[in-house]
C-alpha cells in the first residue's frame, strides 16, 4: 500500500495498480476495512490520472461506504476528496464542491489530506470561472505545506492558470516554468504533463506557436513514459 502510494504523484500507475490491488486482495483475506479502503483509494485515484472518471467513482464509493463504517473523520475526509475530483470530471460540479468542502473540514488541518483537497477545489473554481477563488485557494494550499511539494506543485499550477486569466498569460508562464522545473527535479509525471499543457495553451494564446509545439511535445514525452509502465488493458 505504501509503495503504491508512493508511486502514484510520480505517474508510475503500472506499479501503482500493481501494488494497491495486491495490498487490495491482502486486506480483504484479513477483513482489514482500513488497508480495503486505501487500497480502493488508490485503485481510484490511478483510474482518475488516466482519465477514467466514471470507473473510479465507483471504486471511490466503496472506500466511501467503508468510511462510513469507520466512522473516522480522516477517512471521511479522503473519501470526500476522491469523490470531489470524480465529480469534476463528470461535471457534477455542485455535488464536487459539497464533497470538496467537507473534505476540507474532516481533515482538522492535517496537511496531507487539506493540501489535497485544496489544490482540486482551486481547479474546480478555475473551471467555473471564479479565477479569484482559484487563486486564493492555490495559494492556500502552497503555504499551508511547502515541503509537500509533489502535490503543492500541481497547486502552483492552478495558480498559474489563474493568474493568466487575471493577469494575462505571461504572468502564468512565469509560475510554470518554476512548477516545469519543480516536476522534472521530482521526477513527477503528471505534474510535468500538467504544468507542460498549460504552457502550450498560454504560449498559444500569446502566438508564440513554435514554443508552445515544444512544450507540447513536452507534455508527450511525460505522458509516453507513464504509458510505458502501464500493461495494454
Amino acid at each position: 500500500a505504501a509503495l503504491g502510494q508512493i508511486a502514484l504523484p510520480c505517474g508510475r500507475y503500472g506499479l501503482a495498480r500493481r501494488e494497491a490491488e495486491a495490498a487490495l486482495g491482502i486486506a480483504r483475506a484479513i477483513g482489514h476495512r482500513e488497508w480495503t479502503a486505501m487500497a480502493l483509494s488508490m485503485l481510484g485515484r490511478m483510474r482518475m490520472g488516466l482519465g477514467d472518471g466514471a470507473g473510479a467513482l465507483r471504486l471511490h464509493q466503496e472506500m466511501r461506504e467503508i468510511a462510513e463504517i469507520l466512522g473516522t473523520n480522516i477517512w471521511r475526509s479522503e473519501a470526500h476528496n476522491n469523490l470531489g475530483e470524480d465529480l469534476i470530471a463528470l461535471g457534477r460540479f455542485e455535488e464536487a464542491d459539497s464533497l470538496l468542502t467537507s473534505s476540507v473540514v474532516e481533515a482538522g488541518g492535517l496537511s496531507f489530506y487539506v493540501v489535497q483537497t485544496l489544490r482540486i477545489h482551486a481547479g474546480l473554481h478555475l473551471q467555473r470561472g471564479d479565477a479569484s477563488a482559484a487563486l486564493a485557494m492555490a495559494r492556500d494550499a502552497t503555504t499551508r505545506a511547502p515541503w509537500m511539494r509533489v502535490f503543492t506543485g500541481d497547486a502552483r499550477r492552478v495558480e498559474a492558470e489563474a493568474l493568466a486569466v487575471l493577469e494575462g498569460p505571461a504572468a502564468g508562464l512565469t509560475v510554470l516554468a518554476e512548477v516545469e522545473a519543480l516536476a522534472a527535479a521530482l521526477d513527477a509525471a503528471p505534474m510535468a504533463w500538467r504544468s507542460a499543457l498549460a504552457a502550450a495553451r498560454l504560449l498559444g494564446e500569446l502566438g508564440r506557436h513554435d514554443e508552445a509545439r515544444a512544450a507540447a511535445a513536452r507534455a508527450l514525452t511525460a505522458l509516453e513514459s507513464t504509458a510505458r509502465d502501464l500493461d495494454p488493458a
